[in-house]
């Protein structure tokens, strides 16, 4: 069973290709709005059982972070709720700020009250305190990215970014910020970015990717392989999408607001039957030109 579960987020990934993805919107409310990922256009909702702040998305599931009991819930693809992936993540309410899956497949959560990262298995379970924040000054940890084999977190009260190794631990300050960083990703390019109160800042090279078109307070952000970049406007107009070369944003799902979002891959029969027929002839075609 353990090699299993290392083998299906790689197969996973060869079947990216061949998967259509489903844009899943949280407003901050039990609401999660569905929007075609393609075109931007709403095609439906779902009601959560709790208020959701932050959405990942992790081998054609989505997983559902319910700040006010730090629970984490598990969805299909299709929208439908297959558990409680992970219960009370922290005593403390509205401690949870952040979820995302690592490259090892295991869930990271920050914890602001009680600035940790903790980590959970692929199923859920728990395996303990990843690492912890900063010991003085103001912080609250919150966004999470990994890139180059650490994980990087933003220090929301701080106006940091930590640095992590990959066996965690204490962290080191990767930069400092003149605003408070809220969500982390890494572009197409291999920089560190951050949304910081109503822009997109570039850690790695200290200057805005983009800070025109948007409304409201900068939240969640992705990078995704269309060479757009998406960022989520709470109280603003929705889901804004900019060049990854920067350039002017503009609303790309609309809805009254947008705390964080996640593309949540939707495999389509056919093309998964092609992408599986290819996969399988491949090394007899390789065999034939050696």
């Amino acid at each position: 069973m353990a090699k299993l579960r290392h083998v299906i987020p790689a197969f996973f990934a060869l079947l990216t290709p061949c998967m259509a993805s489903t844009l899943w919107v949280t407003n901050g409310t039990s609401t999660i709005h569905l929007f075609d990922s393609a075109t931007g256009t709403a095609t439906g909702t779902i009601t959560a059982p709790a208020s959701i702040t932050r959405i990942a998305a992790y081998n054609g599931n989505a997983y559902l972070l319910d700040i006010q009991n730090n629970n984490v819930y598990e969805y299909s693809a299709a929208g439908t709720e297959t558990g409680l992936f992970v219960s009370g993540a922290s005593s403390s309410q509205y401690d949870a700020e952040d979820i995302a899956f690592g490259p090892d497949g295991n869930l990271y959560i920050s914890l602001g009250i009680s600035n940790e990262v903790v980590e959970y298995s692929s199923t859920g379970s728990y395996i303990g305190v990843f690492g912890t924040g900063p010991s003085t000054g103001s912080h609250s940890l919150d966004g999470i990215a990994f890139g180059g084999g650490n994980v990087y977190v933003a220090d929301f009260q701080g106006k940091r970014v930590l640095q992590y190794a990959s066996a965690g631990g204490t962290p080191t300050v990767l930069a400092t910020l003149s605003n408070s960083p809220d969500s982390l990703a890494f572009g197409n390019n291999g920089d560190l970015y951050a949304t910081a109160a109503g822009a997109v800042y570039d850690v790695t090279t200290s200057s805005n990717l983009s800070n025109s078109g948007f409304s409201g307070t900068l939240r969640g952000l992705e990078f995704e392989g269309d060479g757009y970049a998406y960022v989520a406007g709470q109280g603003g107009s929705g889901v804004y999408r900019v060049s990854a070369s920067g350039g002017t944003a503009a609303v790309f799902a609309s809805l009254g607001s947008a705390v964080d979002f996640a593309f949540v891959a939707t495999p389509e029969p056919g093309t998964v039957l092609l992408c599986l027929t290819c996969l399988a002839l491949t090394p007899a075609l390789r065999a034939r030109r050696q």
